[in-house]
C-alpha cells in the first residue's frame, strides 16, 4: 500500500499509520518534527491517551514511522525534499542524531540513489561550511544547531550501509570513503568518536551478512583501519569503556575481506594495538586511576575483554595466513614489550604470545613458505631492502619492519622474558 502519495498534499494513508501518529503526535516536545509532517496534511484530532507513551521514547517512535511513511513514497522528488527537511532539524542532541539517522537508513533501503544525493549535498553545504569555520580545529558555538552535523552524517552513512542489503557492495566504498572524509574534516571529540564507532560497527556488521563480501575486491579499507588506529591511539590511559574492544573487533572483521592487508598495514595495527594495552597500568592501579563516573565501570571486566580482543586479531592473522613467517611476522611485533623495564607489561606479553601459540598448535599446522613471504624483504640473509649488510649485529629492528624470510624471533630474548 502507497503510504504516501506523489503529491505533498499525502492523500491515501493507511489507517493504522495514521492512528500511531495521532497517539505520538502531542507527546513529541519536538516541534521542528512536526512541521516536517505538517505538510502532509495529517488530520490528527484524536485525543492521546497519555499513559500509552512516554515523550522520550515517542520522539524515537516517530522518526521510525516517518522513515516507513518515506520509504514507501513513489515519488523519488518527495523524498529527496522531505529527507532534506529533515537534516535541517538541529544536531546537538544524541536522541535526535540518531533519530535522523535511523530514518535516513530506512528511507534509503528503497531510496537509495536519493538519499546519497541529499547527502552529498549537505557535505558541500552545511557540513564544509561548518569545517571551514574552524579550519583549527576549534570548539564551534556551543548553541550552534550544526555543531555536530559530521557526527549525523556519520550515523546517516553507517545505517545507508546496514539496510542496503546485497547493494553493499555497489556502495560499500563511496560509503566508507565518506565516513573518512566527515572522521578527518570534523573536529575529534567523545561524540565524533562514539558516532565514528557505532558507523563503524553497522558497516562491517552489513559487510558480514552479505555473500558476496569475500568476492569483492575492497578498495578503502586501508583508510577506514587508519582512522580507527587514530582513535585508538586518543584513547585515555585508563579503562572506562569498551571502545578499545569495539575498535580491535571491528578491525578483525576488516581484515578478513579481500584483498589482504599489506605488511604496513599490519604493522601499524600491531603496533597501535599492542601499544593502547600493554601500556596500561598495572590492574591494580587501574582500578583507581580513571576520573570519577556513575556508575563507576568494572575496571576487571573491560581489561579482560580487551584483551580479548587482541588475542582475536592476532589469531586471525594466523589463521589467514598459517606459515612460519607470519608468526614471526606477528612475535617481532611482541618483542619490544618483551625487552620492556616493567614486569606487568611483560607479563601481559607473555600471556599473549602463549595464547597465540596455543592457537597455532590446536587449530592448523604452520608450514614454511618460499622466500618472498614478504615483498620488502629479499636475499638468502631475509636483508631488507634499503639496510645495509654493514649493519651492527644485534641493532635492534624498527617494529614496522617485517621479519626477512626465516628469521627467528628473538630466541635469547623470548626464553629470558617468559620466565618474568
Amino acid at each position: 500500500m502507497d503510504l504516501v502519495s506523489s503529491s505533498p498534499g499525502g492523500a491515501g494513508w493507511g489507517p493504522s499509520t495514521v492512528f500511531c501518529l495521532q497517539l505520538i503526535w502531542k507527546e513529541v516536545a519536538n516541534t521542528g518534527i512536526q512541521e516536517l509532517l505538517e505538510p502532509l496534511n495529517l488530520e490528527l484530532k484524536q485525543p492521546l491517551e497519555k499513559h500509552l507513551l512516554h515523550p522520550p521514547s515517542s520522539q524515537t517512535f516517530l522518526f521510525h514511522i516517518y522513515g516507513l511513511i518515506l520509504k514507501e513514497c513513489a515519488s523519488e522528488e518527495l523524498v529527496r525534499r522531505r529527507v532534506a527537511d529533515l537534516l535541517e532539524l538541529s544536531h546537538q542532541s544524541a536522541s535526535q542524531r540518531e533519530g535522523i539517522a535511523a530514518t535516513i537508513g530506512i528511507v534509503s533501503s528503497s531510496h537509495l540513489q536519493a538519499v546519497w544525493t541529499v547527502l552529498e549535498h549537505l557535505g558541500r553545504t552545511r557540513f564544509l561550511r561548518t569545517a571551514f569555520m574552524s579550519p583549527d580545529c576549534q570548539r564551534p558555538d556551543p548553541d550552534g544547531p550544526w555543531r555536530w552535523v559530521g557526527s549525523t552524517a556519520l550515523l546517516c552513512y553507517g545505517q545507508m550501509a546496514l539496510h542496503a542489503g546485497e547493494r553493499v557492495l555497489s556502495w560499500v566504498d563511496d560509503i566508507i570513503s565518506r565516513m573518512v572524509y566527515c572522521f578527518s574534516c570534523s573536529c575529534y571529540d567523545n561524540i565524533l568518536k562514539t558516532s565514528f564507532l557505532s558507523a563503524a560497527v553497522m558497516l562491517t556488521k552489513a559487510l558480514k551478512q552479505g555473500n558476496r563480501s569475500q568476492s569483492y575486491k575492497f578498495t578503502q579499507i586501508p583508510e577506514l583501519i587508519r582512522c580507527l588506529l587514530c582513535v585508538l591511539q586518543k584513547e585515555p590511559n585508563f579503562l572506562a569503556t569498551l571502545h578499545r574492544q569495539k575498535i580491535i573487533l571491528v578491525i578483525v572483521g576488516l581484515s578478513k575481506l579481500r584483498p589482504s592487508l599489506q605488511p604496513t598495514v599490519k604493522s601499524q595495527i600491531l603496533q597501535t594495538c599492542t601499544q593502547s594495552l600493554f601500556a596500561l597500568p598495572p590492574l591494580e592501579k587501574l582500578k583507581s586511576c580513571f576520573p570519577p563516573l556513575d556508575p563507576a565501570p568494572d575496571v576487571m571486566v573491560l581489561y579482560k575483554k580487551s584483551m580479548q580482543a587482541l588475542d582475536l586479531l592476532l589469531q586471525n592473522f594466523i589463521s589467514e595466513n598459517k606459515n612460519m613467517d607470519e608468526m614471526c611476522f606477528l612475535l617481532q611485533h611482541t618483542e619490544p614489550w618483551l625487552q620492556s623495564d616493567k614486569s606487568h607489561e611483560r607479563k601481559r606479553v607473555a600471556q599473549t604470545i602463549s595464547l597465540l601459540l596455543k592457537h597455532a598448535v590446536d587449530y592448523g599446522t604452520l608450514t614454511v613458505r618460499g622466500r618472498t613471504q614478504h615483498p620488502r624483504w629479499r636475499g638468502a640473509g631475509g636483508l631488507r631492502e634499503g639496510r645495509s649488510k654493514e649493519s651492527p649485529q644485534g641493532a635492534p629492528a624498527s617494529v614496522l619492519d617485517p621479519p626477512g624470510p626465516g628469521s627467528r624471533f628473538s630466541q635469547s630474548v623470548f626464553t629470558k622474558r617468559l620466565g618474568c
